[in-house]
């Protein structure tokens, strides 16, 4: 096991009726000036209404401000937007109203409000962030896990860029979970973010572990539970249990429990960013379901171990051979995103792209390898996982 140092302080509420518990937060630190950051399926479905009425007539003499229409794959321009408002208005404490580019987006408000240069800097790596204006989170997705995350990925359409950075400074000091919420979204909003949990687990899973049980165990019974409560919830999608269980889920699959003591790359993820970065608007669980397929499919004997206890232990596979124990878990897989209505392939979503070019910036002008777990992407094997997303 590698030497760690786990934090994850966010306070977590999970319940149905969690309002006196965010007015009492906001009058025990005696917040003033309230920046609320949403996107537009939170405001269609009333709920920012309610938040500031809520405020409003518990604290009257509360400021609120807000920084609407953040999109999927959020960008610097709306981030530049929310720190003009933040510094201008004394902003003491944001709440992100909705899912992970919400939350995203706050967190680099948060960082970006507090320094007298470009919040982006801590997105390519020249600066550090050491302070931040305090998050609250009104989740209405189970999907990123940046409710209690140290992660924050923002666009850069400009320069064809999708980059985030880790740092403890940016994890939210509380998050409400009201599993209602889910039941008001659309099919493919679940599919989605169903996705994106299996994504954040499964790819710290497969990573190589150095006598590290305990975040492969952790990682297994969150896989296990994940797909025990998406059958759950396709057989029906009102199953209270079941969406709490995927809501709590996906807030564990990306706040470090999977992969305690264990280095990782999401290498999927990375894959997905890279595509990501010159079409923004490219649903990053969408991106994420079509490459895994071609992922494993060159990688899999790299991961067999991994593959096979996953096969035994999450889709309960039994009295097969190695290598059909192998290819029978990455078709359960494929199995569960079809039943989710995943796309298959970028065609799908008429997204192209020249594979040379996709590969070399992928790897970087100087690299002909990419160093990853048991063994490193070559040029060839990270076009030909590029070639049959297409």
């Amino acid at each position: 096991m590698n030497d760690f140092n786990f934090y994850s302080p966010t306070k977590l509420i999970l319940k149905s009726n969690y309002y006196q518990d965010l007015i009492d937060n906001i009058k025990n630190f005696n917040h003033k000036n309230i920046l609320l950051v949403y996107g537009n399926h939170s405001l269609k479905s009333g709920l920012i209404a309610e938040i500031k009425e809520l405020i409003k007539s518990n604290i009257p003499t509360s400021n609120i401000f807000e920084l609407k229409e953040v999109r999927v794959n959020p960008t610097k321009e709306k981030v530049y937007e929310g720190i003009s408002i933040a510094k201008n208005n004394n902003v003491d404490l944001i709440i992100a109203i909705g899912g992970g580019s919400v939350i995203d987006t706050s967190k680099a408000i948060g960082v970006g409000a507090l320094v007298d240069f470009d919040f982006y800097k801590f997105n390519l790596k020249e600066e550090i962030p050491n302070k931040t204006l305090p998050l609250y989170v009104i989740l209405t997705i189970a999907a990123s896990g940046s409710e209690l995350s140290d992660s924050c990925v923002i666009s850069d359409d400009l320069n064809n860029l999708k980059l985030g950075f880790n740092n403890d400074i940016v994890r939210p000091k509380i998050s409400f979970l009201n599993p209602n919420y889910l039941k008001t979204l659309p099919f493919k909003e679940m599919a989605r973010g169903i996705v994106d949990i299996f994504m954040h687990t499964f790819e710290r899973y497969i990573y190589h572990s150095i006598d590290n049980g305990i975040s492969d165990s952790f990682a297994i019974a969150l896989l296990k539970e994940l797909v025990i409560n998406t059958y759950k919830y396709l057989k029906n999608p009102k199953d209270y249990d079941a969406l709490s269980n995927i809501m709590l889920l996906g807030s564990f699959s990306h706040n470090g429990l999977t992969s305690i003591g264990k280095k990782y790359i999401l290498i999927v993820h990375k894959l997905e960013h890279n595509i990501g970065g010159f079409y923004p608007l490219l649903v990053h669980a969408d991106g994420l379901a079509i490459l895994l397929m071609p992922f494993l499919n060159n990688y899999k004997f790299y991961i067999k171990d991994k593959l096979i206890r996953l096969g035994k232990e999450v889709f309960n596979l039994k009295n097969l051979d190695d290598e059909n124990l192998i290819n029978f878990t990455i078709k359960e897989i494929d199995n569960l995103f079809r039943k989710l209505n995943m796309p298959k392939k970028f065609s799908e979503l008429n997204i192209t792209f020249d594979l040379e070019y996709m590969t070399r910036n992928f790897l970087g002008s100087n690299n002909e390898t990419y160093n990853y777990s048991v063994h490193d992407l070559d040029f060839n094997m990270i076009k030909t996982i590029y070639k049959e997303s297409l």
